[in-house]
Parts: structure tokens; sequence; C-alpha cells
């Protein structure tokens, strides 16, 4: 049966697979073609996939970006996503995202660079182990 994934498919294939695999995998890959790379480094996570983040993982990235950036971020997902983050931060962090969220209208550039600030982390954290996005996580209470 023939793969139709596309990129997207095959980005997210590769970010299930443990880290040394994937950076085998990336190597390889990278020999055939270097720009394949950063094309699939960018389609491994989605906004989506951050509903999948355990409560320590969402814990440990508030602590890394800016709430404005969350609210802008947050604002054109859907609202599984948005009470994802919300019941699993401090009343103050939920104070500030919630006045980004229901603030004025912002324009969709702004939005777009605070998801791409926000996956760029959670990238880099994938990278280093720190964060795992898979199904079996999300049941997790770490």
């Amino acid at each position: 049966m023939p793969f139709n994934g596309g990129v997207k498919g095959a980005a997210k294939l590769l970010a299930s697979l443990d880290p040394v695999s994937r950076q085998r995998l990336f190597e390889e890959l990278g020999r055939k073609d270097p720009n394949i790379i950063e094309i699939l480094k960018k389609n491994m996570v989605s906004m989506e996939d951050l509903v999948l983040l355990t409560v320590k993982m969402i814990q440990d990235l508030t602590r890394e970006i800016d709430m404005k950036d969350l609210g802008l971020a947050l604002r054109t997902e859907d609202d599984d996503l948005k009470q994802h983050f919300l019941s699993n931060i401090s009343k103050r962090m939920k104070e500030d995202v919630e006045e980004v969220l229901n603030g004025p209208p912002q324009p969709l550039k702004n939005v777009q660079e605070a998801q791409e600030k926000i996956l760029s982390l959670i990238r880099v954290k994938i990278e280093k182990g720190e964060v795992v996005l898979s199904k079996d996580s999300k049941d997790k209470l770490v």
C-alpha cells in the first residue's frame, strides 16, 4: 500500500520516533536532500498537537514563553486546545492569556508569529527529548 501522507504525513511519522532514530533518519535524508530536513522539522508539530502536552510539559513551557504570545497563538485554535492550556496554568497566567484572547482583534500575522515562537520552542524540546507528543503522553499525570 503506497504512502499518501506527503510531507505532513512523513513529518508526523518522524515526530513519533525516539530522538536517536529520528536523528539517524535526518542524517540519512540530509545527505540526499539537505533542504528536506528543515521542511520536515517545521511540519513535525502543529498547534493542534499541543493538546497532547501533559500538565508538567505545559507548566515547563509557560516558564519559557510570554503569556501574550500564548494568548495570541490560541486565538485561532479550537476550544479544546484553549481549555487544555487554561485549565493547566496558574490563575494569574490564565488572566493574562484571557486578556489577549478576549482583547481587540489582532492581525493574523501577529497570531502566526506567536504560534511559530511556541512551535519553535516545542521543536527544540522534542529534539532534546524534553517533550514527547503522543496520545499516550496525554493520559500521563506527570
